[in-house]
């Protein structure tokens, strides 16, 4: 009973951070929409009053379902159960910050007096924090969430995996700080639609059969994996498709997006170069591990 008490406080705990977040998102968007009524809601290019907004919580509905129907079974959730209910929290979470960013940019072409420009330096500070605890929640759902079939190595394998996504997804928003992207709305919107899209990979979670760490996702599995066999081809095809996923989802569209800014906008910062740099390293290295696991076969 003690444990079923346990787990159902687990699952509660990230019930409660969960909906406690996206309130918060949405709190700040509508307070972003009270101090620019010359822009309100720019977004979708029309004004929608604040009730309007709120009304959003109602995507929150699957996540609290989902998050209740485990807690009241009081077992632990296979992975399938626990990825379901961190893939359901996204739909919630993501659109506030995706709102609370493009309005931020918007407010910041438009503030003109001195007012304008001490609430925008407030507002400013909000997407700073917002969006490092939206990871946090996640590697917190992740660690906490109740699993079976999942050994203590494995359960670090998967955090470890989520916490490096974590950082290879946030090194898109730094290029939010750029001049050129703070002054060009729709480059705005192009890199958080990338950073939009490469959250898909915290949908999946994936592993290798044989405890080989590498950058994809992770499925818990305990039976022997021998050479030629079955389990040996299912597991190859799970890795390649991990691979590519990765590559479809994150590298390479974070490697045109930095190209298009060097090439296109002549942005040559140095944190432009080294990550572009760094993310034609990673789609070699994973090309290379793709032929090299083709030829195995």
């Amino acid at each position: 009973m003690s444990e079923e008490r346990c787990r159902s406080g687990r699952v509660f705990a990230v019930l409660f951070l969960g909906c406690g977040f996206v309130l918060l998102s949405l709190w700040r968007v509508v307070c972003i929409n009270d101090i620019m009524p010359k822009v309100q809601f720019s977004f979708f290019k029309a004004q929608i009053h604040n009730t309007s907004l709120w009304w959003m919580s109602i995507l929150l509905l699957p996540f609290v379902v989902a998050s209740l129907v485990l807690m009241i079974s009081g077992r632990d959730s296979d992975m399938k159960r626990c990825n379901i209910i961190i893939t359901l929290f996204l739909p919630a979470a993501v659109p506030p910050l995706i709102i609370l960013e493009i309005n931020i940019f918007d407010f910041r072409q438009t503030a003109n007096s001195a007012s304008d420009k001490s609430n925008l330096n407030q507002s400013e500070i909000w997407p700073t924090f917002l969006m490092p605890a939206f990871f946090f929640l996640i590697l917190i759902g992740r660690w906490i969430l109740p699993t079976k079939k999942l050994s203590r190595k494995q359960h670090g394998e998967l955090l470890m995996l989520y916490l490096t996504t974590t950082f290879d997804v946030m090194e898109i928003l730094n290029a939010l700080k750029e001049d050129v992207i703070r002054s060009d709305r729709n480059l705005t919107i192009g890199a958080i639609s990338l950073w939009t899209f490469s959250l898909l990979q915290f949908a999946f979670v994936m592993t290798s059969k044989s405890g080989e760490e590498h950058r994809g996702l992770i499925i818990p599995c305990h039976k022997c994996v021998c050479p030629g066999s079955t389990d040996d081809h299912d597991w190859k095809s799970t890795e390649l498709k991990s691979i590519w996923l990765s590559l479809i989802v994150q590298d390479i569209p974070f490697f045109v997006f930095r190209l298009v800014l060097i090439f296109h906008y002549h942005v040559y910062s140095s944190s432009s170069i080294s990550f572009a740099v760094k993310n034609f390293a990673i789609i070699v290295v994973q090309i290379i591990r793709t032929c090299a696991r083709c030829c195995s076969d």
